[in-house]
């Protein structure tokens, strides 16, 4: 059975991550959350890669409520990080894993603050849902 990924966003790190989901066989794309201009696009049309029929879409609570075992985070958070902490805890609180490289102050969590890393320990905890943030470089 495949796991049912989200990518959210579709900039550098996004277009790539909706080809690499959609060219592994224990993958499956459900859904893509994206901003203005990309809403009603195609997932693979964006990607570069054809039509998939996942249509992008900006309602992230419709695809979160759909359910999801991963969703890659990809959107913005260094110029947007109140927005994008939200983004993510709605995420770990469905109880849905996050891959990210959006989240530099998580990359090493014994390094963040405690008043930083906290919000997202205490969704974890609630919802058995986990976060590996990584770099792109």
């Amino acid at each position: 059975m495949a796991l049912k990924i989200i990518v959210w966003g579709t900039g550098n790190v996004g277009r790539p991550a909706i080809r690499a989901v959609l060219s592994h066989s224990e993958l499956e794309l459900v859904g893509v959350i994206v901003a203005r201009d990309k809403v009603g696009r195609d997932a693979g049309d964006i990607a570069g890669v054809g039509s998939t029929g996942v249509i992008a879409t900006d309602d992230w609570r419709s695809v979160l409520d759909a359910g999801a075992d991963a969703v890659v985070y990809t959107a913005t958070a260094d110029i947007r990080p109140v927005e994008a902490m939200a983004d993510l805890l709605a995420c770990l609180d469905a109880g849905i894993n996050v891959v990210s490289s959006a989240f530099y102050t998580f990359l090493h969590p014994a390094s963040s603050s405690q008043e930083a890393l906290q919000p997202v320990t205490d969704a974890c905890a609630r919802s058995g849902a986990s976060l590996f943030v990584s770099g792109i470089d």
